[in-house]
């Protein structure tokens, strides 16, 4: 199966057997990044999964986001959605503007409510990045985001850090989509706001957020929870940003239950 959005064609690719649903990736990453996921899932589900971005990538634009996500959904007929990251919060936008959802599961959904995404960083990260500095660029998104343990890095042990990061292969495809990805982080904080300003959505939602990453998930998590009329926050025990990607039987066990059910 394939979409065409906006002259661009992007093919879905499917497994599994159950309720149909669809995987929103989350930013700097890939399908290719959650095919534990997938397989995990695909135990108790037809999982319908896509690239979100442009190869190569480019500016981002969240509205032909929002427009390739329906476009899936209409075609697979799935009204079951897992978003992760910057990918939870393209599905909540979404549902927010009326795409029709059923369940939407999410994990560190990258919303902004009140203030609460980081955004100090985001200038140096956008210039590091238009620089081709893929090291400092590194650094920043660690300090800015903290999604690895301990405490922040000084920048200069970060830049270290980040330019043998950056030869890995998860780390050369990230880079790639740097991009892009400065494009994510604006539109989730440029959609900051109050938690009612997703009042509008139905679906039952769970917000699910690690127990041992950064304190905003979890904030914008309940807060989200206490103003939707049919949603959830839960705190996954010791679990880090990208515990989705490794997923463990324990740790997937809540998304596959409600995702199903």
């Amino acid at each position: 199966m394939e979409v065409s959005v906006a002259g661009r064609r992007v093919p879905i690719t499917t497994s599994g057997t159950g309720p149909n649903m669809v995987l929103v990736h989350g930013g700097g990453v890939g399908p290719a990044d959650y095919r534990r996921t997938i397989a995990r899932l695909s135990t108790r589900l037809t999982v319908h999964h896509y690239n979100r971005y442009t190869e190569p990538p480019g500016v981002y634009d969240l509205d032909a986001d929002v427009a390739l996500l329906r476009e899936v959904l209409a075609l697979t007929g799935a009204r079951r959605v897992l978003g992760h990251s910057v990918g939870g919060f393209l599905v909540l936008h979404a549902a927010a503007q009326g795409l029709p959802l059923e369940r939407i599961a999410l994990y560190d959904a990258a919303v902004s409510i009140d203030g609460s995404f980081p955004s100090w960083y985001l200038d140096d990260f956008e210039a590091a990045v238009a620089a081709g500095d893929l090291p400092t660029a590194f650094a920043l998104v660690g300090r800015g985001l903290r999604h690895t343990p301990g405490p922040a890095l000084p920048m200069p042990v970060g830049k270290v850090v980040g330019a043998l990061f950056a030869r890995t292969p998860i780390g050369r495809r990230m880079g790639e989509r740097f991009t892009t990805v400065v494009g994510e982080a604006r539109a989730a904080t440029d959609h900051d706001g109050p938690a009612s300003a997703y009042v509008p959505i139905e679906a039952e939602v769970l917000l699910a957020f690690g127990g041992a990453g950064p304190a905003h998930y979890g904030e914008s998590a309940r807060a989200l929870a206490a103003a939707l009329p049919n949603a959830r926050a839960v705190a996954m025990p010791r679990a880090r940003h990208d515990w989705l990607n490794r997923a463990g039987a324990a740790f997937m066990q809540p998304f596959e239950d409600f995702l199903a059910g």
